[in-house]
């Protein structure tokens, strides 16, 4: 009985130790940071265009 148990154990604590490598769980939230992310810099290159054409107004109606 006792080494039937221990047989038991053994294989149970081989299984545990898994030595392959996992790839990491996927990020949900990966593609929204990412798009959000595009947006940012989107906006920035608009606020830049709007900025510079305001500028170029001004200088045109003095």
């Amino acid at each position: 009985m006792r080494r039937a148990g221990l047989i038991l154990l053994l294989c149970l604590l081989a299984a545990a130790c898994d030595s392959g490598s996992r790839a990491p769980p996927p990020d949900p939230l990966k593609s929204q940071r990412e798009a959000m992310q595009k947006a940012k810099q989107t906006e920035a290159v608009i606020d830049q265009a709007t900025a510079d054409r305001l500028k170029r107004s001004e200088k045109e109606a003095k």
